[in-house]
């Protein structure tokens, strides 16, 4: 007979609780997803899901509104180059994305970018503003300050509220902000204020409007480049789709004041949308996002030749439907129980005095909660109940 102290997980284990609970806020360190799941050349929902870096089972998902009431926003679903996501810079619970229709639906394009706000007990669309370029495609987006960049297939836009103004001319597809410097892909040979393309651009968040980028690298003609990493000072990873000859991942390496191309990782399937590089030290992690999958590569920066090129890559996720962009939530990420699971009170034995910890976790507020964290979902869940129970019943010892 259990004892009446495991009555309490016991009934939570068949109660309601069964269903997940709101999980928002993202959590530091973890990974959104987004994805256009129908192929439409009209507007198409986007959906974006928060996995943990082992990424198993979604923390949580969220259907962007695409139909009204106001704010919100859908992207054209049979394109390969929309839409980016990116965070509000160092705030971990604002999350910015490029829409095709802003505030409209239907075939009649409206470009801009819509926001997801994360800071309450549920994910919300809170904002969805147009660039002021009318149906142009929107593809990049970033944010810096109060301003909020867009990629378009007219300029890049840069915008508070509604006051806008043309940073850069010409088509532009993805954007990255390393510091005062706004990088830009763009496939066009010339047009604008993109000369000797396409290729990856930059010009200064600041620069007066309209400003002259200045080209980093020209990538192969016919390329189609859209999402990228610039990992540091001497690499940036940079994802294509076009054709068979310039699809898939590359790298790019600085030397003797030239950028040189070190070619494709033959190891992850073409065509590749976006990547999102973790850097500690000399090492970057990499996820790299394609129509079904997320693949995870570990690359030594500045390495070159087969050590590139030959580099092992694992799929992390399968099942996608139409991945198109990946973006690492700001912040530290969860910490790692020093123990074993089950164990939040920290003796190496899990057993009745743990209960206490397990259900504080379970309502957001325990301390050790990695250690209730079963499916290393970055935080404790209705999913977690039974593995801990069926702890407590075997009373595990830690190794």
């Amino acid at each position: 007979m259990h004892t009446p102290r495991y009555a309490l997980i016991f009934a939570l284990a068949t109660s309601s609780l069964a269903t997940p609970l709101l999980a928002a806020p993202f959590t530091g360190g973890n990974f959104i997803v987004a994805t256009a799941p129908t192929s439409s050349a009209s507007s198409t929902q986007i959906t974006i899901a928060e996995f943990s870096p082992a990424f198993g089972p979604p923390i949580q998902t969220f259907a962007i509104p695409s139909t009204s009431p106001i704010p919100f926003g859908g992207t054209v679903g049979s394109s390969t180059t929309e839409m980016q996501i990116a965070f509000r810079a160092a705030d971990p619970q604002f999350l910015y994305v490029a829409t095709t229709f802003t505030n409209v639906t239907g075939a009649s394009a409206s470009a801009g970018y819509l926001r997801v706000n994360a800071s309450g007990p549920s994910l919300v669309a809170d904002e969805a503003i147009t660039n002021g370029r009318g149906g142009a495609n929107c593809r990049g987006v970033g944010s810096s300050g109060s301003w909020v960049f867009t990629g378009c297939g007219s300029n890049v836009v840069r915008q508070i509220g509604t006051t806008r103004e043309d940073l850069i001319l010409g088509n532009a597809r993805w954007l990255e902000i390393v510091g005062n410097d706004l990088y830009v892909t763009t496939s066009v040979a010339s047009g604008g204020g993109f000369i000797g393309g396409p290729g990856l651009f930059k010009t200064a968040i600041d620069a007066p409007a309209p400003s002259t980028p200045v080209l980093v690298f020209q990538t192969p003609a016919n390329s189609q480049p859209v999402g990228f990493a610039v990992a540091s000072a001497d690499t940036i990873y940079l994802a294509q789709n076009g054709d068979a000859a310039t699809d898939g991942l590359f790298k790019w390496t600085f030397a003797a004041g030239a950028w040189i191309n070190q070619g494709r990782i033959a190891s992850i399937p073409t065509p590749t949308f976006d990547v999102e590089a973790v850097v500690s030290g000399t090492t970057a992690t990499l996820y790299v996002v394609t129509n079904t999958s997320i693949w995870k590569a570990i690359d030594t920066l500045g390495s070159s030749g087969p050590a590139w090129t030959g580099l092992a890559a694992t799929e992390v996720l399968t099942g996608l439907s139409r991945g198109r962009s990946i973006a690492r939530v700001p912040g530290s990420a969860a910490p790692v129980c020093a123990t074993c699971a089950g164990d939040l009170d920290n003796n190496s034995v899990v057993n009745g005095s743990d209960i206490r910890g397990f259900v504080a976790c379970l309502f957001g507020s325990g301390p050790n909660c990695a250690c209730g964290d079963f499916n290393a979902s970055s935080s404790v869940t209705a999913a977690d109940i039974a593995p801990f129970v069926l702890q407590l019943r075997t009373g595990t010892t830690c190794p």
